[in-house]
């Protein structure tokens, strides 16, 4: 009986951790789009795919909005279910430090994507974040499309850079 207890502990314990590793946050995310009612990643004329990147050491998130970073300094973080984490961070884009709280909800967890949404405010400025997010491990599963030159750029501009590829 104390054998088959012990068996029993066992295996609760390595499912707990299964189950733990299932719901890890990992340190990299890309930014999906629904184009043509596909889910790619799409990387803009102008700039690279946004991401996410957490520095655990640091205890910093990058967004990479594309052109450009913003780094926010995390307070903390908290499982809210299997599903769903809130990550405290310290935002100070508007001059002032200010606090607010990053939700990452898991829509599939095998297929690694996320939502991820926080609000910014300073004073009457609010800016709603929401993004679609899939792991790096997994972001190799989706096709990169590429915006054309011409949506961002005169035609001169795109010609020029074409010459430059070649």
């Amino acid at each position: 009986m104390k054998v088959q207890l012990i068996l029993v502990m066992l295996f609760v314990s390595i499912f707990a951790i299964a189950q733990n590793e299932n719901h890890k946050i990992e340190n990299h995310w890309f930014n999906l789009t629904n184009k043509n009612g596909k889910l790619v990643l799409f990387e803009r004329c102008d700039a690279e795919i946004p991401q996410i990147i957490i520095d655990p050491e640091k205890r910093e998130m990058t967004m990479k909005y594309g052109n450009e970073d913003a780094i926010f300094k995390i307070n903390n973080t908290t499982y809210i279910s299997d599903k769903e984490l809130n990550i405290n961070i310290i935002y100070s884009i508007f001059g002032r430090p200010q606090e607010t709280t990053v939700k990452v909800i898991f829509i599939d967890i095998e297929k690694r994507i996320t939502k991820w949404s926080f609000t910014l405010i300073d004073g009457k400025t609010v800016l709603e974040n929401e993004y679609l997010m899939v792991s790096e491990a997994k972001s190799k599963n989706y096709k990169t499309i590429k915006q054309p030159c011409l949506e961002c750029w005169p035609k001169e501009i795109c010609d020029s850079i074409n010459k430059i590829k070649k």
